[in-house]
């Protein structure tokens, strides 16, 4: 019996991604990006569950090489992107795995010839051009470079081109976006007068693929709403308030711990590190074996909640590494090892990502993606 675990449920990912997909143009991949250990929720659980009979994912999106190479070695066979850097001593596993790189600098090209050309072998990349984010991609007037360098380059096959959105998750105004969807016309135009056929653009995160149509082009990249989530508040009520398509997104992940210990204590006493919270009547403690070494934000000190019982507990007093101090002093009958939600339902009550992050001043992705890795992850129904 685990003292703290995720659940993460099958049936709620599935409608997610089927739900993702319906929004989309016959024709159009559908990328499950499952980076930082599926968002949270646990790689190996994720990618098993997408991998069932009739999922609708077409591809993969990771971050690092070692996850493509993780999924490669689970029997996936579907078209893996690596969205990350991968450097010069990753490209002999990288291509002998037959993963796609999106190559973020031209110096990576010559390399993957040369090791693609060792191992006679053809690796596909996508090339990431930058558009207005000013982060990762080549610039417009890098394209004749990586022309030239990609002509040279008979092992390495340019199969489209792909880039970021920089504001469309924040705000309801889209014409940053819009500009950058410009920019991203012109580098294809580019590229195409060069000679080279795009096959496979991908531009649209999961605000995109939801509100914009016309950012689909031969894929698009899901994140956050696979998993449940809308990107913002300004992703939800853009889309219903602009559109007649339905579309209901499930949170996937509950994540839960058992009560450790109870203790009863007067009024005025002092709770937790740096007697932060005083008690003004006797109080009932529950002490929960979970902390901010697991990914429970420390900023949840004495503003955060979990569930018990179907009631709200309140944190009370700092998070500690290993432990959060709750009072159930209104909720009768708690005992020893019994279960506490920190994400998810207890009976009509839920605590949702989107709270926490609320609470802690971040955003939805942290909230999950930071959940230790340790934690077990369990597949429910």
């Amino acid at each position: 019996m685990d003292n703290t675990w995720v659940e993460v449920s099958k049936s709620a990912l599935l409608n997610n991604l089927k739900g993702l997909k319906g929004l989309l143009s016959p024709g159009t991949a559908l990328m499950f990006v499952v980076k930082a250990n599926g968002y949270g929720h646990g790689l190996s659980q994720v990618a098993g569950i997408a991998e069932t009979e009739n999922s609708p994912v077409d591809t993969y999106g990771v971050h690092l090489p070692e996850d493509g190479i993780f999924l490669r070695r689970k029997g996936i066979t579907k078209d893996i992107y690596v969205l990350g850097y991968a450097n010069g001593s990753q490209l002999e596993a990288l291509i002998r795995h037959d993963l796609c790189p999106v190559v973020t600098n031209t110096e990576l090209i010559p390399l993957l010839e040369q090791e693609a050309s060792r191992q006679k072998k053809q690796v596909r990349i996508t090339l990431k051009c930058e558009t207005g984010t000013h982060r990762q991609g080549i610039l417009p007037e890098e394209v004749p470079e990586a022309a030239s360098l990609l002509k040279k380059a008979p092992s390495v096959t340019l199969e489209g081109l792909s880039t970021h959105f920089a504001n469309i998750e924040d705000t309801s105004d889209h014409s940053y976006a819009q500009g950058q969807i410009h920019s991203f016309k012109e580098f294809i135009r580019k590229f195409e007068a060069f000679g080279f056929i795009l096959r496979r653009n991908h531009i649209a995160c999961s605000a995109a693929t939801i509100l914009l149509p016309e950012t689909h082009y031969q894929m698009v990249r899901t994140g956050i709403s696979s998993y449940g989530y809308w990107s913002s508040k300004e992703t939800y009520l853009s889309f219903r308030s602009g559109d007649s398509r339905e579309l209901r997104l499930e949170p996937v992940l509950a994540w839960k711990t058992r009560i450790g210990q109870i203790k009863d204590v007067g009024p005025d006493v002092s709770i937790g590190y740096g007697c932060t919270y005083k008690t003004n009547q006797p109080t009932r403690l529950a002490i929960l074996p979970v902390g901010y070494y697991d990914g429970y934000d420390r900023k949840l000190s004495n503003s955060g909640y979990v569930l018990i019982h179907g009631k709200r507990a309140p944190i009370r007093g700092r998070v500690c590494m290993n432990m959060i101090i709750v009072d159930i002093t209104h909720i009768p009958g708690c005992r020893l090892n019994d279960e506490a939600v920190l994400l998810g339902y207890s009976g009509e009550e839920v605590v949702t990502a989107d709270e926490i992050a609320a609470l802690a001043g971040t955003i939805s992705y942290e909230v999950l993606s930071r959940i230790n890795p340790l934690i077990p992850r369990r597949i429910v129904p």
